[in-house]
């Protein structure tokens, strides 16, 4: 259980580093430093061996994580942020009607991004998604 909450801990640290004090720049720099670092220790004969592995392994694969979403989630919002988009809304679905709201399944197609979006909008009052 404590080696657990020592990986835990250490992936924690990383997404926490990764995101406050490294610049994206650096992200898989990081990452495979860690990843050297736990190559290295392979070679360790100490009794601290588990938990040095254990936390090198858990930044390298922080550090590698926040990379994946920087670079595909962060940058591609980033291109388009502050343009204007044509959308096309097909209804997928009957509206199912609640309470006090109705939802509609809506599938949103835009034309610059490389894959259509399906989303749930609700309709209360003011259009959402």
């Amino acid at each position: 259980m404590r080696k657990l909450a020592t990986a835990a801990m250490a992936f924690s640290a990383a997404i926490f580093i990764s995101h406050y004090l490294v610049p994206p720049d650096y992200y898989l720099a990081c990452a495979i430093g860690c990843a050297v670092l736990f190559l290295s220790t392979i070679f360790l004969k100490s009794d601290a061996r588990t938990r040095v592995l254990l936390i090198s392994l858990a930044d390298a694969v922080g550090f590698l994580i926040s990379d994946i979403s920087y670079t595909y989630k962060t940058v591609p919002a980033c291109e388009i942020s502050g343009t204007e988009q044509s959308v096309i809304a097909r209804v997928t679905d009957y509206p199912e009607i609640h309470d006090d709201y109705t939802t509609v399944n809506v599938r949103l197609q835009v034309t610059m991004l490389r894959s259509s979006v399906l989303s749930q909008i609700s309709f209360e009052d003011e259009f959402s998604i």
